[in-house]
């Protein structure tokens, strides 16, 4: 019979008075029930201070409830039936025989619900609507934990329902763990043949939940029986190749010996070892049996047969043709080989000659070998030795590959290999007009038309072996600006501390501008301070444009002034610098010196492109 609890605190209150949002059972406030005695609260928060034991009875949320306080509760049933909406665990709430969770509940546990298997093993719980947090009091249940022979558990949970997922995990030692295959269901039946852990992982279809149950060992208490696992490699193995067999054995008791016996044809080694190696004679082929008996020290034994598949050895052939000597008329042979499918062609220096099939061509002497593999791994290597009666003829281009118009060239090919003398001529393309290729290999002249000409020069040696240079391209440009530079220092002649002016006049003289800005170099002398005047246009009584100019230094002895736009073609850039010369006690000869630098680096006069000027003084 269904009973409505009456509280102490609460003497008033019965059915929908305990369905308000919040009820508060205060710290001297003991809530007990005996018999089937039912408390349903219809949702809102729930704080226990006090003690709430229903340890025959059922607490039941209708809706959604949060509970918490300081308080202890125990209840034998507990159900959270609300259709929808959340409820929340913040204190701990024990249950003694059985939890649900309805459809379409929500219920974060936060580690607060405990099923007390500790004292109620068969406490339970059933999900059918949504979890999320953890739950105290998991077990892993098995129907037998122990055997002395090989035996049959059944393995569950005690949390079930139509919502959850199970995979069920084995570990030897309670810490590697591994799925079971195919272990997915609210069971599993392990088969015992040796100590094991279980345990099984739990999640959910609609929530984040995932939590392991305690492991559950399952002892095997039995002698276990020899087991033999053998391997070979490689398999198959070719005639004259060594293989190696090895064996792992599991159950019995240590140590083992190992006995191995192997065919006639066969030999084998490395004693009686769980590794030996075993070579086929080149007479044997097919399927060989070698057998192996463990033994292990509780006289237990057992056999296990290892098949080795023997192939017979591949025998490659490599010929040349026409043959494998290299001449001036035959510069490349064939080598062709045989005896198998799949070759690898090897240079003389080591390295895989590129190509496919069973042909390649090559050009060069020396010892190339082929290896054949077959499908069985078998392997066959030869060789072959390619000699030439005369060395290939290199031919090497001029360094330089600029030229000027009306600008003398004088440049020779080289060659190399083969015997000399070398007599060259053009192959193709062609050398710009003005200049000719002698038989000697000079090129010389005045090329008379500016572009880009491309020319391939062969060279032929005294056995009339040829040789090809790359394509040669010269490039001959237009005539290059001519720079002439004047320097006037003033006065030429001091007593005691004098102002010195300098002015350096740049001239252009082919009539052709300047590529870019051009620059002048005026030496440093300690007695002479020069400074600069970037506004003047006249300097010493000459004229200037110092506007034009940028000045810099000085850095190693130098200064240097460098015009902000090029020379045009005839024309005329002056800079002016000016200082004190200070003799001190001293006198003697000081020489201003100044240098222009080509922009474009063409320039082929280049003896007017410096001058000086001496100064003479004398202490005052």
């Amino acid at each position: 019979m269904t009973r409505l609890l009456s509280l102490l605190c609460l003497l008033t209150l019965v059915g929908s008075a305990l369905a308000q949002p919040t009820l508060r059972i205060g710290g001297n406030t003991r809530v007990v029930g005996s018999g089937a005695v039912r408390l349903v609260y219809g949702g809102g928060s729930l704080t226990n201070n006090g003690s709430l034991s229903l340890t025959t009875g059922q607490f039941a949320a209708n809706g959604s409830t949060t509970y918490g306080g300081t308080g202890a509760a125990t209840v034998a049933d507990l159900r959270f039936s609300h259709s929808t909406g959340s409820s929340t665990l913040n204190s701990l709430l024990s249950v003694t025989s059985h939890a649900t969770l309805t459809a379409n509940t929500a219920l974060n546990a936060n580690g607060q619900l405990y099923l007390r298997t500790d004292l109620f093993p068969s406490a339970d719980m059933v999900n059918e609507g949504v979890l999320t947090g953890t739950v105290q009091g998991l077990v892993t249940k098995a129907t037998l934990t122990t055997g002395a022979a090989p035996y049959n558990s059944q393995l569950s949970v005690n949390l079930n329902g139509s919502a959850m997922r199970y995979q069920w995990q084995s570990s030897p030692n309670n810490s590697q763990w591994t799925d079971v295959p195919n272990a997915t269901g609210s069971t599993y039946t392990a088969n015992v043949t040796v100590s094991t852990y279980y345990r099984c992982r739990l999640t959910t279809t609609n929530s984040s939940y995932d939590q392991t149950t305690p492991p559950a060992f399952l002892a095997y208490t039995g002698p276990s029986a020899l087991v033999l696992t053998t391997s070979s490699s490689p398999n198959p193995v070719c005639a004259g190749s060594t293989a190696t067999l090895s064996v792992t054995v599991t159950g019995g008791s240590g140590p083992y010996s190992y006995t191995w016996t192997a065919p006639q044809g066969i030999a084998l080694s490395g004693g009686n070892n769980p590794t030996v190696s075993v070579t086929p004679g080149a007479t044997v082929s097919g399927v060989q049996t070698v057998t192996l008996t463990v033994a292990d020290a509780g006289s237990g034994t057992n056999t296990a047969f290892v098949n080795l598949t023997v192939t017979a050895p591949l025998t490659v052939a490599l010929s040349a043709s026409p043959s494998a000597t290299l001449t001036c008329g035959q510069i490349s042979l064939t080598l062709t080989a045989g005896g198998g499918t799949n070759y690898t062609f090897t240079n003389p220096d080591g390295s895989v000659l590129a190509g496919s099939g069973e042909t390649r061509t090559v050009s060069s002497p020396g010892t190339y070998s082929v290896t054949v593999v077959s499908s069985a791994g078998c392997m066959s290597t030869t060789t072959i030795t390619v000699i030439s009666n005369t060395a290939v003829v290199t031919v090497s281009n001029p360094v330089t590959t600029t030229a000027t118009i009306n600008a003398s060239v004088s440049q020779t090919f080289t060659a190399s290999g083969g015997s000399g003398p070398y007599s060259y001529s053009l192959s193709s393309g062609s050398l710009p007009p003005g200049l000719s290729l002698a038989t000697t290999g000079g090129l010389s002249g005045s090329p008379t038309q500016a572009g880009s000409f491309t020319a391939i020069v062969q060279a032929t040696d005294a056995n009339g072996c040829r040789g090809l240079g790359l394509p040669f391209v010269v490039t001959v440009g237009s005539t290059p600006s001519d720079l002439a530079l004047v320097l006037f220092a003033q006065p030429a002649l001091v007593y005691g501390p004098t102002s010195v002016s300098v002015v350096v006049s740049v001239y252009e003289l082919n009539g052709v501008a300047t590529s870019g800005p051009v620059s002048v170099k005026l030496s440093e002398d300690t007695m002479l301070k020069l400074g600069f005047d970037p506004a003047a246009t006249s300097v010493g009584g000459k004229p200037v444009q110092n506007p034009l100019w940028r000045f810099s230094g000085p850095v190693d002895g130098m200064y240097t002034l460098t015009s902000t736009q090029p020379l045009p073609a005839g024309g005329r850039l002056s800079v002016g610098l000016s200082g004190p010369l200070t003799p001190g006690t001293t006198q003697g000869r000081l020489s201003v010196s100044a240098t222009v630098v080509d922009p474009s680096g063409t320039e082929t006069r280049l003896n007017n492109n410096q001058d000086a000027e001496v100064i003479e003084y004398f202490k005052k």
